[in-house]
């Protein structure tokens, strides 16, 4: 018999976020952290946002502030859908749910390497393939600038391609902040040690959504009492410290056109004399 214990579900997100049900805990990994939420802990479990992606994850409050909530977009709506439906059937198997504070039960924790979205059972067709071709130049009698260029060229694609589309999702942030962001106010809630540093701390700030859920936001800041916060209502992973959207929209715009195009340019000269070798 299948348990939650024994086989614990999964949904991806973007950017390799994911959430996890295991056990009486629901894991949500975002870039760096694991949130360690009981099940105990959770009112309610919601889906809509941008296509019906966004998993919503409302914690029980005591009623004195907001219940707060945690978000993660799901790469299609029927995952989100069927996720949801399975974190609200193991809460109500729970057992008793605590009072008030529930909140302060969340643990949080650096996410480690090797937890990541597992490859998709297709990864071989790539490297595959480049060896083909390796194969295929060397048996056709290929010149030393072809092999060269061919063996050399994954080291600019696969940094072109990370550039190239990291610069587009900075890029589809930056539209969606100006098309639809709205600006709430902050406050500090408390302050952590950045992770990988050598020195220096992050701070965690919460804002309140206009739906009534809390919200946090993390990362490098001042700790001033008072921060606003730009975020996207359909999308609530995507936020910033202050009004500006147009900002990102530039680096996304550089990130991709400059270092993914140049990269990309100077892998096209290199493996120009293997393309010439292949075609004749």
């Amino acid at each position: 018999m299948t348990s939650y214990d024994t086989a614990p579900h999964v949904l991806h997100g973007r950017r390799g976020r994911a959430a996890r049900l295991s056990g009486a805990e629901l894991l949500l990994d975002t870039a760096g952290l694991r949130r360690r939420i009981p099940l105990a802990a959770i009112e309610r479990v919601e889906t809509g946002g941008a296509g019906d992606r966004v998993l919503t994850v409302v914690l029980r409050t005591d009623g004195t502030r907001p219940p707060l909530a945690y978000s993660l977009t799901a790469r299609r709506a029927p995952q989100a859908a069927a996720f949801a439906q399975r974190v609200s059937a193991a809460g109500a198997a729970a057992g008793e749910r605590p009072p008030g504070g529930v909140p302060d039960a969340v643990r949080e924790e650096p996410l480690k390497r090797g937890t990541r979205r597992p490859p998709s059972r297709w990864w071989w067709v790539v490297p595959t393939a480049y060896l083909a071709g390796f194969v295929v130049l060397v048996a056709a009698g290929a010149g030393g600038g072809a092999l060269f260029g061919w063996l050399v060229v994954p080291l600019l694609l696969a940094p072109a391609v990370v550039a190239v589309l990291g610069g587009a999702e900075l890029l589809r942030q930056g539209r969606a902040l100006r098309a639809r962001g709205a600006v709430a106010q902050a406050r500090p809630a408390r302050t952590y040690a950045l992770h990988g540093e050598d020195s220096g701390v992050g701070c965690v700030y919460l804002y309140v959504d206009g739906r009534g859920h809390a919200r946090e936001w993390r990362g490098r800041g001042s700790a001033a009492e008072r921060v606003e916060i730009l975020y996207d209502p359909d999308d609530p992973e995507v936020a910033r410290l202050g009004r500006g959207a147009v900002g990102r929209m530039v680096q996304g715009v550089a990130f991709a056109a400059g270092v993914g195009g140049l990269l990309l340019f100077l892998a096209a000269m290199v493996l120009a004399p293997a393309v010439r070798a292949l075609a004749g």
